[in-house]
């Protein structure tokens, strides 16, 4: 009996706190723009922006704005926007509200895999920015020369806007979006770069001690896992945009 009690009682925590997860998202998405505070240096945005699939992908940016679509819109359960993979269009759209000073801010889209990403910012009802980006335009197009999608603009005291974004892929659809002010991410940025140049120099000291010992001992074994080494270095970084970025900037057939 008492095991039995444990396990209602159990069942009933769980219960519990999967209700205030839902409560607290469902809330996140009631309350309207996101208010920019002091400290809001870098804010996932998924649990505070709702998404519309359009499996046909022809919906276009006037449409998805009427009133008509406003029941077709969802609210986003997840910190990190996930769809799996599908040939569907996703539409996102958030709102924010700027309660700081002028500040500079960039949406990072940590994701430089998708085919094809479009931005569309509106301050005051009106279209005041639009961006087309994905890794099926040159690199060189990109608003910031930067291995992931970074989409900047402005936003002063008092300032609410609209941001929208489409995404279209045959990958797999991920849309990680971070908010940061400028300046934290370039911190952040330096951090991160660090870490990826001491992990692709491992790789290429593998790769050329292996393939040292290649050359004097004749041994193919060695040969082989130079390209094992070398391919996965490639594989990680193309997976993480530095490939695209480096390598073939502007072959998108790649």
């Amino acid at each position: 009996m008492k095991a039995n009690r444990n396990r209602y009682l159990l069942v009933f925590l769980l219960s519990g706190i999967l209700v205030l997860e839902a409560f607290d998202a469902q809330m996140a998405h009631a309350s309207g723009a996101l208010a920019l505070q002091e400290g809001h240096n870098e804010v996932e945005l998924g649990l505070h922006s709702e998404y519309l699939e359009d499996p046909e992908g022809q919906l276009i940016l006037q449409e998805v704005r009427s009133k008509a679509f406003e029941p077709r819109w969802k609210p986003i359960p997840k910190s990190t926007p996930n769809f799996g993979y599908s040939s569907s269009s996703f539409w996102l759209k958030t709102s924010l509200q700027e309660t700081t000073t002028q500040s500079s801010r960039i949406l990072q889209i940590a994701y430089p895999i998708l085919d094809n990403l479009q931005f569309f910012l509106f301050r005051n009802g009106q279209l005041e920015k639009e961006i087309q980006t994905g890794d099926y335009f040159p690199f060189e197009e990109r608003p910031v020369w930067n291995r992931n999608f970074l989409l900047p603009f402005e936003m002063q005291n008092g300032d609410t806007v609209d941001i929208y974004l489409r995404v279209q892929t045959s990958t797999s659809v991920q849309i990680p979006m971070v908010l940061w002010q400028q300046e934290s991410f370039a911190r952040s940025e330096q951090t991160s770069l660090a870490g990826q140049c001491i992990f692709y120099g491992i790789i290429l000291a593998m790769l050329l001690f292996n393939f040292f010992l290649f050359v004097s001992t004749r041994e193919l074994n060695y040969l082989n896992y130079v390209f094992y080494v070398g391919l996965t270095g490639l594989f990680f970084s193309t997976l993480q945009g530095f490939s695209f970025q480096y390598l073939w900037p502007n072959d998108v057939a790649w």
